[in-house]
């Protein structure tokens, strides 16, 4: 699936993932390719990405994921 990291800063990762794990209001969600369409408040915590089959993490203070229903994902940090 394709996941998008964006802050302030601007683009912070962006590619095709196996799976990435994150941070929500609700508790901490793995999310799999062709998961559900889904908006989440975010809360501060470490992204995991899983790329390559080799494991990348960005810290975020907080935000909102969109998972989309053409197999992507956008996570809007704070």
């Amino acid at each position: 699936m394709k996941l998008t990291i964006v802050s302030v800063q601007g683009v912070q990762f962006t590619g095709d993932v196996e799976k990435f794990s994150i941070s929500t209001s609700s508790g901490v969600i793995t999310v799999l390719p062709h998961h559900i369409p889904l908006i989440s408040e975010l809360v501060a915590g470490t992204v995991h990405i899983t790329e390559n089959k080799e494991e990348k993490t960005f810290e975020i203070g907080g935000g909102v994921l969109e998972i989309r229903k053409d197999n992507s994902a956008v996570v809007l940090a704070s």
